[in-house]
């Protein structure tokens, strides 16, 4: 800590001055042209500094004493001296507690802001700015007053709880709830002498006759640095005036920020963050072990373009007690080696302007359940791209999802998963999208590439799937429904290997709708597979070693329906039926209508080769067959 101070004329010598001015001029009011007594400078921030100020007599702006000082009334020369800092000045000037000076104030606060980082050789010095800047109730200070030269004060090293040196041997440590305070000789305090802004004073100790401990609690102004201890001694006590003021303050490294106040550790800053507040971050973060965002509160992290970074053993990040968290500014990575990249509870998960949450885990890369909002940039997961479940929870993949094993999308119970880029799966069992269960939905605007199955949707769930789908492998499916489920793609399906099949819709209000090709190659590899009353609709063409294969009949692209005497309600323009005998499957196919007036011409009609549209197709089907079964899709908007 430094500090200058002046001593202008010795004690006897101040008396013999003032008695004789008295003498000389009687006829007016004694006072005293203010000096500045002492000037004392407090680490605040790695961009600011404090510089307490003690003046011989209250002072103003003006001679008239009507207007109070400002940062204007005082000039600041400033000399680097070869440190890295480049400038400080003097931004502002308070009185007690922060509050604006009002006049005649003895004890003042001048604010200072550095400009890049300080390495102590760099000094400054405080003069009025003119010789009617400053005034006492009758004289004007000398525009030669000074603080003198100052060294800036650098950072602290060390990551605990410190205080500045008070002088004349006080020396002074704080942890959260206690500060000591060490003095050259017995001050004699007690607790009524001692008052603190920043915290509350629970207790005051005597540890020693020269080490006290103060017992301080409710500290609100996080770990910035702005805790003022002061002492009022006793008349005679022999504590001194460079003992009567103690700033407080956690060292550095900051890693972040929320609103000012300046915190060690990200934990600190979400213990302490409060709803609508922004935790802004100072550099790149590399988090080891599992980040909890459990504070039930409504916040938002702006990453400033710095780097999170999360390596845990279980989940890397875990939103849980209805806490919303918001991304902006930058990249999150969440990595977990045996769990998952991200969990979510009951709670939400956001990203905001230019916000990136990366997730990558063993298990899978998002976990959501129990009404969970959450939004991903990438979803990487070792069995799951996305792992969702129970009604209300929904889940946004911003880009891609790539998963090693099981399913890039797994949904259950009503959930639903939206993905704007691509799933792909590398397993040899994997399932590119499986949605399981009534209301559980799962739209994809890119393409599936998986190496078993694509789609697959059971238990009246739905998938929609804008792009297309591709799958290989020994008995590889392109697209499934079963239970009720319902697939559409809008795009082609392609699927290769041994028995693969493109589309399988394999029972009652099982249906598959294709807004394009079907391919499929390999022995024994079919196009469609139907069974059980299952339900296709294919608006392009198929092309595959067994065209359709109906409840155990193999069907050729020329065994469609051409006698609708007894079915003329299953006949729709533009499509061909493929129907077997017991009527346990229905397929339709897109064909080439034939051109107007005998000409070689044609029209691919019907082929509305959408979503929307072969979902009509598909309820109109429903209606008159399988004893009326019925298709929904939520058509989700924000995807497609």
């Amino acid at each position: 800590m430094q500090k200058t101070k002046k001593r202008v004329l010795s004690t006897l010598l101040a008396v013999v001055l003032s008695t004789t001015m008295l003498v000389a001029l009687p006829t007016k009011a004694y006072a005293a042209v203010p000096t500045i007594v002492e000037a004392e400078q407090y680490y605040a921030s790695p961009s600011s500094r404090a510089l307490s100020v003690t003046f011989s007599e209250g002072i103003w702006g003006n001679a008239g004493n009507t207007t109070p000082v400002s940062a204007a009334s005082f000039n600041l020369t400033f000399s680097q001296n070869g440190g890295t800092a480049t400038n400080v000045v003097l931004s502002d000037v308070r009185a007690a507690l922060g509050t604006v000076p009002t006049g005649g104030e003895i004890n003042l606060t001048f604010v200072l802001t550095v400009t890049g980082q300080a390495n102590g050789l760099e000094t400054f010095e405080i003069r009025p700015a003119s010789a009617t800047s400053v005034y006492s109730s009758t004289d004007a200070m000398a525009v030669t007053e000074t603080t003198g030269v100052i060294n800036v004060i650098v950072p602290p090293a060390s990551t605990e709880w410190q205080t500045a040196a008070a002088g004349n041997g006080v020396n002074s440590t704080v942890t959260t709830t206690r500060i000591d305070l060490t003095f050259d000789n017995d001050p004699l305090l007690r607790a009524a002498q001692i008052t603190v802004t920043g915290a509350s004073v629970d207790s005051l100790i005597p540890n020693s006759p020269t080490v006290y401990w103060l017992f301080i609690s409710d500290i609100t102004v996080g770990n910035a640095g702005s805790i003022i201890v002061k002492i009022t001694p006793d008349p005679g006590a022999t504590i001194s005036i460079d003992q009567r003021l103690v700033q407080v303050w956690v060292a550095g490294p900051f890693v972040c920020s929320i609103e000012g106040v300046l915190f060690n550790t990200l934990d600190d800053a979400l213990a302490t963050v409060n709803n609508g507040q922004t935790i802004t971050l100072l550099e790149d973060i590399e988090y080891d072990g599992t980040l909890y965002f459990d504070n039930g509160k409504d916040f938002t992290i702006d990453l400033d373009g710095y780097a999170l970074d999360i390596d845990a053993g279980g989940a890397g990040l875990n939103v849980s007690d209805d806490t919303k968290a918001t991304i902006v500014g930058g990249t999150l990575t969440a990595v977990s080696t045996d769990g998952y990249g991200v969990r979510v509870y009951g709670s939400t998960l956001a990203l905001g302007d230019g916000g990136v949450i990366n997730a990558t885990g063993a298990s899978g890369g998002v976990y959501a359940e129990d009404g969970a909002q959450v939004t991903v940039t990438n979803a990487t997961g070792g069995g799951y791209g996305v792992n969702a479940t129970d009604a209300g929870t929904e889940v946004t993949v911003v880009e891609n999802i790539l998963d090693g094993s099981y399913a890039g999308i797994y949904v259950e119970d009503g959930a639903v998963v939206v993905v704007y880029g691509n799933v792909n799966v590398t397993g040899e069992v994997g399932i590119g999208v499986f949605a399981d269960g009534e209301d559980s939905e799962i739209y994809v605007e890119g393409n599936v590439n998986s190496s078993f199955v694509g789609a697959y949707a059971f238990d009246q769930g739905i998938v929609g799937i804008l792009g297309n789908i591709t799958t290989q492998g020994m008995q590889s499916v392109g697209a499934s429904a079963a239970g009720g489920g319902t697939v559409l793609v809008d795009g082609n399906i392609t699927v290769s290997g041994l028995d693969s099949i493109g589309v399988y819709s394999s029972d009652l209000e099982s249906a598959v709708g294709v807004g394009g090709n079907i391919v499929a190659s390999g022995l024994d590899a079919i196009g469609v597979s139907v069974e059980n009353y299952g339900i296709v609709v294919v608006d392009g063409t198929i092309t595959a070693p067994i065209y359709i294969y109906l409840a155990g009949e193999i069907a050729t692209a020329a065994d469609y329906v051409k006698d609708y005497t007894d079915i003329e309600a299953l006949e729709f323009d533009g499509y061909r039926l493929y129907l077997a005998d017991d009527l346990m499957g229905f397929v339709w196919v897109a064909y080439v209508q034939p051109g107007n007036g005998g000409g070689s011409g044609g029209t691919t009609t019907p082929g509305t080769g959408d979503i929307a549209g072969m979902l009509g197709l598909l309820m109109a089907l429903a209606a008159l067959t399988a004893g009326g079964a019925s298709f929904a899709l939520r058509k989700r908007q924000t995807a497609f």
